[in-house]
């Protein structure tokens, strides 16, 4: 018995044995998969069925009617990794106006007959009405939607809005809640409600604080306005904000920012010393001394006065000369300042000023829009799409030409959303994504909004701490280059607003033809009305044929308004007469080409009549910038030259450039009249140059004829030459001035293209100058000999006259070359190599400037 029991153990040892290691070499399963969000009823909404890592969007007012759409219009719900979906998020919601409180109370019910709703649903709400009746607050109004989530289950939502001015007061939000709480769902005779399928959320107007709630009562507040909510709670940490000053549970507003409200809080009591329980003196200027003369007119002040200035409608008060006022920023956190000189009042400095309602999407682009490397491309694009349209809400054109400039970091704000949003247009062309439900529209508004002229001043804040209209420009070349790879044809696509007309296209090389934009008036519908164009760009076929990709190239062309006036200038003599044109040529790594050989034509027309028609210097000019947009962009004239101008009695005067490379044009006049840009050209003086060009040429070529005549009769002479020296001499002379005349009459214009071609036909042309001139010499010595010594033997030296005539330059030029290298290719102030020849004046391998 005892072996049998220990074999019997044994056995059971074994069987536990192998059992083991069949289980360690089994492969653990995995886990399960996480399954989507199912489709849920919360917040007023039916949220479908939603993969994890996704957030949803759903219009404001699809939960509630009371919501708009000011601001970012949509409810937002994200459907974690693990399959659970988040709290509704309302916080990109506004109020109607007038703005009340009311609830949103939603149940999930299970019945057997789904379409019984229509048939009861004037009794689900009378149910509902009786139910609300057993609750402290009343209401006015009930209005219930239905919403099927399957064919026996149903989401019915009621709206309540409560009439009540005490729901702020302490411990009124506990007795809602558990009023709420105790709504009996049975009543609901013939439905059942599901599991956990009972909710509310009571949402109230942004006009006072309260933090510290009960943890089972959802409440939002939002604002019917333009500010953001008054409340700050972090850490159990409550704090009123912005424009609000208060104890932290309830607020009232401060609009200068001092400390001191301008109505204060109805719960304090008489007599306190607290800040916000004191009235302000001074409610619209800053002063936390609370000195009410600072916004007091007091005769004979020794300062600036108080008053309001007519650009930003901000009050400035009494500022005593070499001070600095402070005041806070028009409709948003932070200070404007404005310095006092004793000439009086400078322009107010608002260039870190933000709207409250563009901080609300700042706050949302930096937790989601500009930290997105791991979101997929079609999430990003539905982003940007949202955001812009928000934007263009915002920055949308007043009907009133006399309102306030965008703030600065309003319009930094839409150029760096802009920025990313083209980087995520540009990557779709390159992936797999096929959607048509592109912010590609928006950005082409967003455009037009910002560069109107009520904007002006916020772009020139802008530029005093940002390069904002250097990157403005930019965003606009690289958003004119998407729409033009985008194309899917060789058509041209013009699109016009008021403030830009942008023209798209996939040229086709093949045909040899000449770009031009804009080709007429019609090209610019909605951009001007009038039949003149006021600028033109013709961008020749041979730059395009030698960019073209296949039998295509993308070509843009874009005509700014209002560009002119937000690019700084270089000088305070000078301005930007005209609008700004720009074109592009795109080559395969997707920036823009430089032009060789063929220039492009820019042609502008515009009203001079403003600036002095004797004094003032029209050039053509371009905005040559880097990559980095820094403050190193300037107007530069390398590359252009001013062919004509031409001034009608009408004033308005045309202006004809040619340019060696793309980039965005424009006409500098200088009212000083001291430029040292191309000079002014009338058409008449351009028919007088030309014909003086012909003359030039015809009178080159007889006197290379006559001298190549004179070479061959001398040569002809034979070994008399070496007896004869004084016609060695003339040879010599001959072949000088004839080699002379073919550097300038071929070299001059074929080395315009290339530096090194042009300091080479300017040695050349240098040395055989200046042996002409020594072969002169020699012509006057030997006179000299033959004539005055008579005898002398030197006369009869051919090989000393050799040394003289082609030596004695030699060293000259060798050292003015080793010495001025960089001076034989110089450029004039219009960007045209110079080829520098002594004893000529500026004899020009440039490009011809009749052209």
């Amino acid at each position: 018995m005892a072996i049998h029991s220990c074999q019997l153990l044994a056995f059971k040892l074994f069987v536990l044995l192998r059992l083991s290691q069949v289980l360690a070499v089994v492969p653990a399963s995995p886990p399960p998969p996480v399954g989507n969000c199912p489709a849920d009823s919360a917040g007023g909404y039916l949220w479908p069925a939603t993969s994890p890592g996704t957030q949803m969007t759903a219009p404001c007012d699809s939960a509630s009617l009371r919501f708009v759409s000011q601001l970012n219009p949509e409810l937002r719900r994200y459907c974690s990794s693990n399959g659970t979906w988040s709290d509704v998020d309302y916080t990109g919601c506004t109020l109607t106006q007038p703005a009340v409180p009311f609830l949103l109370i939603w149940y999930t019910l299970q019945t057997n007959n789904v379409s019984e709703v229509t048939r009861n649903g004037p009794t689900l709400e009378l149910q509902e009405s009786r139910l609300l009746d057993t609750i402290s607050v009343p209401y006015t109004v009930v209005k219930m939607a239905v919403a099927l989530l399957s064919p026996y289950g149903m989401s019915v939502t009621f709206d309540v809005a409560l009439n009540t001015t005490e729901l702020d007061k302490p411990g009124m939000a506990d007795r809602l809640n558990a009023a709420l709480t105790t709504l009996a769902p049975s009543n609901f005779s013939g439905y059942s409600v599901l599991p956990q399928g009972q909710a509310h959320v009571m949402v109230i107007p942004a006009v006072s604080c309260q933090c510290q709630q009960s943890s089972g009562t959802q409440i939002v507040r939002l604002c019917s306005g333009t500010v953001m909510p008054p409340c700050l709670c972090v850490m159990g940490l409550c704090q009123c904000q912005n424009i609000y000053v208060g104890n932290g549970v309830y607020c009232t507003v401060d609009f200068d920012g001092d400390g001191y409200p301008d109505q204060p809080l109805g719960s304090c009591t008489s007599g306190s010393n607290l800040t916000y329980c004191t009235k302000d003196v001074c409610p619209q200027v800053y002063n936390p001394n609370q000195n009410s003369s600072d916004c007091q007119s007091i005769p004979g002040y020794i300062g600036c006065a108080y008053g309001q200035d007519p650009l930003w409608s901000v009050f400035w008060g009494n500022t005593p000369y070499g001070s600095v006022s402070m005041q806070r920023c028009p409709n948003g956190p932070g200070f404007a300042t404005r310095a006092c000189r004793n000439t009086g009042w400078d322009s107010p400095n608002l260039s870190t000023c933000q709207s409250f309602s563009f901080g609300i999407i700042a706050t949302q682009a930096m937790s989601g829009f500009f930290n997105s490397a791991n979101m997929p491309l079609n999430t990003l694009l539905q982003q940007a799409k949202s955001i812009t349209r928000s934007l263009l809400q915002l920055s949308a054109i007043p009907s009133s030409p006399k309102s306030s400039s965008l703030l600065p970091l309003d319009l930094n704000l839409t150029n760096s959303i802009i920025k990313t949003t083209i980087g995520w247009l540009d990557t779709s062309l390159r992936s797999t994504l096929n959607s048509t439900d592109l912010p590609t529209m928006n950005i082409l508004e967003l455009f037009n909004n910002i560069l109107h002229s009520t904007n002006l001043q916020g772009w020139l804040q802008l530029q005093q701490v940002n390069f904002g209209s250097q990157l403005l420009l930019d965003n606009a070349e690289k958003f004119a280059l998407y729409l033009a790879n985008a194309q899917t044809d060789n058509q041209l696509q013009v699109f016009g607003r008021l403030n830009i007309a942008l023209g798209a296209n996939r040229v086709n090389h093949t045909n040899g033809k000449d770009y031009t934009f804009p080709q007429s008036s019609a090209n610019l519908t909605n951009f001007t009305t009038s039949e003149i164009l006021p600028a033109q760009i013709t961008i020749p076929s041979a730059l395009i044929s030698e960019r073209a990709q296949g039998n295509t190239v993308p070509v843009t062309g874009i005509l700014f308004r209002n560009m002119e006036s937000v690019l700084p200038l270089n000088s305070s003599n000078t301005s930007i007469a005209s609008m700004v044109i720009s074109a592009q040529v795109m080559q395969q790594e997707g920036t823009s080409v430089a032009l060789q050989k063929t220039p492009a034509t820019i042609k502008f027309t515009f009203n001079s009549s403003a600036y002095n028609s004797t004094s003032a210097k029209y050039s053509c000019v371009f905005w040559q910038s880097n990559s980095n947009i820094t403050s190193s962009s300037f107007w530069s004239m390398e590359g252009l030259s001013t062919i004509y101008t031409t001034t009608s009695d009408d004033g308005m005067t045309e202006v004809m450039c040619k340019s060696t490379h793309l980039s965005s044009f424009a006409i500098l006049v200088d009212v000083s009249g001291t430029s040292s840009s191309n000079t002014n050209t009338s058409k008449s003086d351009i028919i007088e140059n030309e014909a003086l060009s012909v003359v030039s040429y015809i009178g080159c070529a007889i006197s290379i004829l006559s001298l190549a005549v004179a070479v061959v009769f001398f040569l002809s002479l034979g070994k008399s030459l070496l007896t004869s020296v004084n016609n060695f001499i003339h040879l010599n002379l001959s072949i000088s001035l004839l080699i002379s005349y073919l550097i300038f009459a071929v070299g001059v214009e074929t080395a315009t293209s290339s530096l090194a071609g042009c300091i080479f036909v300017a040695t050349l042309l240098h040395y055989f100058l200046l042996a002409s001139f020594c072969w002169m010499l020699c012509e006057g010595i030997m006179l000299f000999l033959l004539l005055v010594v008579v005898f002398s033997t030197t006369a009869k030296k051919w090989w000393a006259f050799l040394i003289l005539g082609w030596g004695l330059p030699l060293p000259a030029v060798v050292v003015s070359v080793a010495v001025r290298y960089s001076e034989y290719g110089i450029r004039d102030s219009s960007g045209n190599l110079i080829a520098y020849a002594v004893l000529y004046i500026a004899l020009s391998c440039k490009e011809s400037s009749l052209l």
